[in-house]
Parts: structure tokens; sequence; C-alpha cells
């Protein structure tokens, strides 16, 4: 029983390890050329410094996610109290979730303009949403406390792929390797989140029930 309790154990922190890589791969991603855009690439962190901020909160929602998420991933590994770790987990995902949901509302409404002619968009655009407004429900009221930030990494990642796969099929020949980094970095959040929610509920099932004396 303990052997299987320290391998459960062991699997849910490798799996977090993967989420975490995943994070700061898509923050360093933050400041590599991603697409060939009118005879230059298009790297996130110059195309945030020319648009005063604008891009981060339209087109670069993943890497405000990144940054957002890549604090709480290092406080996680700092807080070792029990009763704080579950308070950061939620105030992580709540956080976290604020940013989906934005880019939930965002994405529709960007197609009553002059992106709604783009059908890479639109599909971008119904899956980003779909997801925003399931994360909530799943996570907020759905699922413990030790499973909510996982979660939400996980549905915040595959939010991000939708982004990421509009970016490299609406230009599939200026892809650049800051892309394949981004969408390698969501693919490793996905599944480090959803591997470590599902061994952290395995944990808590498999916890002993003190018996009444």
């Amino acid at each position: 029983m303990k052997d299987r309790q320290g391998r459960t154990r062991r699997m849910a922190a490798f799996a977090k390890g993967v989420s975490s890589l995943g994070v700061l791969l898509l923050c360093v991603s933050f400041f590599l050329p991603q697409v060939r855009g009118c005879g230059t690439p298009m790297v996130p962190y110059e195309m945030t410094l020319e648009s005063h901020g604008v891009f981060l909160f339209r087109l670069g929602l993943p890497f405000l996610f990144a940054w957002v998420a890549l604090a709480f991933c290092v406080l996680r590994y700092l807080i070792r109290n029990p009763k704080a770790a579950g308070v950061l987990a939620v105030i992580a995902s709540v956080c976290c979730l604020m940013v989906l949901g934005y880019a939930a509302a965002l994405m529709p409404l960007s197609l009553l303009g002059k992106l709604s002619q783009d059908i890479y968009w639109v599909i971008a655009a119904c899956v980003v949403a779909l997801i925003g407004f399931t994360a909530p429900l799943v996570v907020l009221i759905g699922c413990g406390p030790a499973t909510k930030f996982p979660l939400t990494l996980f549905f915040c990642g595959m939010a991000s792929v939708a982004y990421f796969l509009y970016w490299w099929l609406s230009n599939p020949r200026g892809v650049l390797y800051g892309l394949k980094v981004s969408v390698l970095a969501c693919v490793l959040i996905c599944a480090g989140g959803l591997i470590e929610a599902i061994f952290q509920r395995a944990r808590a099932g498999a916890r002993p029930v003190p018996q009444d004396t």
C-alpha cells in the first residue's frame, strides 16, 4: 500500500514538473520569432512593445497566461504548508481562468470584425469559447483543491493550442521555430496538468479515513 502511494506521489510530482517546464518554455517562447509576416519575423515581445501592450491582450493571450501561471508554479514549489497550498491553488486557478474567460469572450466578439472571414479564426474562437465556458464549472465546482490548478493548466493549455494552431494553419509557410516551441510547451502543459490531476485525485482517494473510537 505504501509503495503504491509512493509511486502515485512520484508520478504526481513528475507531472507537476512537466507542466511547470511547459509554462517556462511558453514564457521563453514569448521572446522567440513565431511566424514570418510582411518580410520580418513576428516576435511577441517586440509586438507587445510596439503596440503598447495591445498585442498581449488580443492575439498574445497564451503568453499572458504563461506569465501569470509561471508565478504560481514557482510559488507551488516554495509553499509547503498544505492549507496555504490549497489557498494558493484556488487563487492560481481563479487568476488563470480569468485570462481564459477573457479570451473566451474576446475571440467570438472579434468574429464581428475583419477576422470573421478567416475559417481558421472561426474554429479557434469556437474552441476557446467552449473551453473557456466549460473550464470554470469543472475546476471551481467539480473537483477538489489538489486538482484545481493542474486542471486549470490543462484547460488553458488546450485553449493556447487553439491559438497557436490558428497561427500555424493561417500561414504554414511562414512558421518559425518559436511557434514550434510554443506548441510543444502547450502540449507539455496539457499533458502534465492532466496527469497530475489524475494522480492527485488518486492520492486523495487513497488517504486513510480516520476511524471513530
